[in-house]
Order: C-alpha cells, then sequence, then structure tokens
C-alpha cells in the first residue's frame, strides 16, 4: 500500500512539473520581454549616472535663468554628451532654440557661422520628440525648459527604446506566435549596433530611423502572414481581402515617416522591401503560374499609396509654405520619394501580380506578346515619369 502512495505521488508530482513546465513556455515572451526591459532600464540608469558624474567634473559656478534658452545665465549649458557627439549637441541646442521662441520648424540657427548664422536641414520629428520628454520633465520636476532639454536627453532615446520594445515584442506574439517574439525581444536588447543607437545622454535621429524600419518591415509579414498559402483553407475571402492591404498600407506609411526622418539610411530598406516583393511575385509565378488573387495586388497598391501618401504630408508639414524650393538628396522630398522609391515601385509590384493572374499559359504565343507588350508598358510608364518629374 505505501509502495502504490509512493507511485501515485510522483505521479501527481511529475504531473503538476509537466504542467507548470508547459504554463511556463506559454509565457516565455512574457518573461523575455520583462527581463528585457528590467536589464534596459538597469543598464540605462549606469549609463545616466556616469553621464552625470562626468558632467558634473567640469562644473562650474552657474545661475540659473528661466528666460535663458539655455536654462543657464549667458547661454551657458552643462551636459557632457559622451563621445564628444556633435550632432548630439546639435539636437540640443536646436530643441532649446525651438522651445524657448515657440517655433515648432527650425529652419536658421544663429549659434554657427557668425554673425550670419546658417540654415537648418535636418527634420523636424526627433526636435518633437525631444521637445515632448522636455516638456513632462518641466511639468514634473519645474525645471526651466532650457535644463528640461538637457535632462530630456538622458531619457529620452532610452524611453523611446522601452516603447520599441514593448510594442513590437507585443505586437510579434500576437501575428507570428511565442518564440519569435521571445527571440525579437532578445534582439532589440542585446543587438549591436541596434542598441547602441538609444544611448542615455546621446541623443540623436538614429533610434527613430530604426523604430520606423522595423515597422515598416512587421506589418508586411503580417500582411503576408495572413494570406492562406496555395490549398490551405481561408478564415474568409472578405475578411482577408480587407485586412490584407491594410497591413501593407501601414507599413508604407512607417516607411514614408522613415524617409521622413532619415531618407539616406530608408531608402535601402525600402529598395529591399520592394526587391523582395518583385523576387516574391516571379517565385510565385514559378510555382504556381494562375494562383493568384486580387488581393496581392491591391496590397501592394496600398502600400505604394501610403508611402506616397505620407511622403507628400511629411513634405508639406516640413517645408510649406517658405522652404518648399530646391531638391536635397538627404531630405524628403515628392519628386525623389513618391516617383522613383514609392510609387512606380508598388505599381510595378502591382502590374508583374495582375499579368502573372490574367495572363494565357506559358507556351502560347500569345502569352509571349503579352510579355512583351508588359515589359514595354512598364518601360514607357517609366519614361512618362521621368519626364514628368525631371
Amino acid at each position: 500500500m505505501n509502495h502504490r502512495q509512493s507511485l501515485s505521488a510522483r505521479a501527481i508530482t511529475r504531473a503538476l512539473l509537466m504542467n507548470f513546465l508547459l504554463r511556463l513556455s506559454s509565457r516565455a515572451w512574457i518573461i523575455a520581454l520583462l527581463g528585457a526591459g528590467c536589464f534596459l532600464i538597469w543598464i540605462d540608469a549606469a549609463r545616466v549616472r556616469q553621464v552625470e558624474h562626468v558632467s558634473g567634473l567640469a562644473e562650474q559656478a552657474s545661475t540659473v535663468d528661466a528666460a535663458s534658452p539655455t536654462g543657464y545665465r549667458a547661454g551657458l549649458r552643462r551636459l557632457i554628451v559622451p563621445e564628444h557627439n556633435n550632432s548630439s549637441y546639435q539636437w540640443i541646442a536646436q530643441t532649446q532654440q525651438m522651445l524657448a521662441r515657440g517655433e515648432w520648424r527650425v529652419r536658421h540657427v544663429d549659434y554657427d557661422n557668425a554673425p550670419f548664422g546658417r540654415e537648418v536641414r535636418s527634420p523636424s520629428p526627433y526636435r518633437w520628440w525631444l521637445g515632448l520628454v522636455a516638456w513632462c520633465e518641466h511639468g514634473l520636476s519645474g525645471r526651466p525648459l532650457g535644463l528640461a532639454v538637457e535632462r530630456a536627453a538622458l531619457f529620452a532615446d532610452p524611453v523611446l527604446q522601452l516603447l520599441l520594445l514593448a510594442g513590437a515584442v507585443i505586437f510579434t506574439a500576437r501575428q507570428f506566435g511565442k518564440f519569435p517574439a521571445t527571440l525579437l525581444a532578445l534582439g532589440l536588447t542585446v543587438t549591436f549596433p541596434f542598441a547602441g543607437a538609444f544611448l542615455p545622454g546621446q541623443p540623436g535621429d538614429g533610434g527613430l530611423t530604426q523604430l520606423c524600419a522595423l515597422w515598416s518591415v512587421l506589418p508586411l509579414l503580417a500582411g503576408i502572414s495572413s494570406r492562406p498559402a496555395a490549398g490551405q483553407p481561408s478564415d474568409g475571402p472578405a475578411r482577408t481581402a480587407r485586412r490584407t492591404p491594410r497591413w501593407f498600407f501601414a507599413a508604407g506609411v512607417a516607411g514614408g515617416i522613415g524617409l521622413w526622418i532619415n531618407a539616406l539610411r530608408m531608402v535601402p530598406i525600402l529598395a529591399g522591401i520592394a526587391v523582395g516583393g518583385i523576387l516574391a511575385a516571379w517565385l510565385a509565378q514559378r510555382a504556381s503560374p494562375r494562383d493568384s488573387s486580387p488581393t496581392e495586388t491591391a496590397s501592394w497598391r496600398a502600400w505604394a499609396l501610403g508611402g506616397a501618401a505620407t511622403c507628400l504630408a511629411a513634405y508639406v508639414i516640413e517645408y510649406f509654405p517658405a522652404h518648399m524650393a530646391g531638391l536635397r538628396l538627404e531630405t524628403i522630398h515628392p519628386r525623389l520619394a513618391w516617383r522613383r522609391r514609392i510609387a512606380g515601385t508598388g505599381g510595378r509590384v502591382a502590374a508583374g501580380e495582375k499579368f502573372r493572374r490574367e495572363r494565357p499559359p506559358g507556351g502560347d504565343p500569345a502569352a509571349r506578346r503579352g510579355r512583351r507588350g508588359h515589359r514595354a508598358g512598364c518601360h514607357a510608364a517609366d519614361g512618362r515619369a521621368l519626364d514628368r518629374g525631371g
């Protein structure tokens, strides 16, 4: 009897242990997310203390002046940026000027090239983010806005990384599963150089650009995964036809915002997405020449429309009405971003999908004539676009 009771107790213990392990594995992505967040907070707090310590070593007797753009009398500044990053000093000074003068766009500064100053070409979104964090710091601590900007420079990018971590991991868990979400939580926290774009006390638009780059890809993957594979049952053609283009449109909007923030970094990413779309259409044509749906064409057109509309809106917000002349490759412009990177490529992918769906069988002479006509039409359309844009 004691032997039977011992076996029964072991079986119960084993069952409880297996149940616990199953529950733990199903919540592994939550544990990874919380662990990654705690690790980021711990390491960023240590970096903030180091920046404050170094800044305090050379502290001079300075008087706080709420009327000064920097928060100190005579326009002094106290923060010492790690690695002597000159672009970080620029972001801080421009944000202080924006708040002091009540400007929401900074197009000219006086602290360089005296006595004439110089033009500012950097986009506004990161200044707005740094200014928003500074306003929150000003409201919580009562510091002058100039001092709040220096304080916000310590926390703006780490907060952005935490928001990206939480949003991307939760989205990935809901759309792709728990294991990819766990890997993403680890990657966003420790992968170099990604994690190095969100350092405390070293403000810059690199982290915001990477956020937009990631969100220009994740919705695309969600839209592709929502379409059933060939021969697989669907959860409803009407629902798929509505949901997939929405994901592609959201990815286009994220890519357009990324172009606004840093065109030089986002153009290769969007070009890679476009090449991937064309390659996927070509592989699908080889696998099943006539197995396609109008949803694919609508999805790529939605991606093109989202990116083009965002680029146009961003250009108007950034430069209207006094600074709309000129074309610079390092800044957003509708002729550069819309025609060459968004509308033309998205239309080419959509046209390829439509032709693949409607073409006759490959051995038919009409098919060969149709392919030649399709290529000629694409080249003619590109020529007309260049004539209109040039």
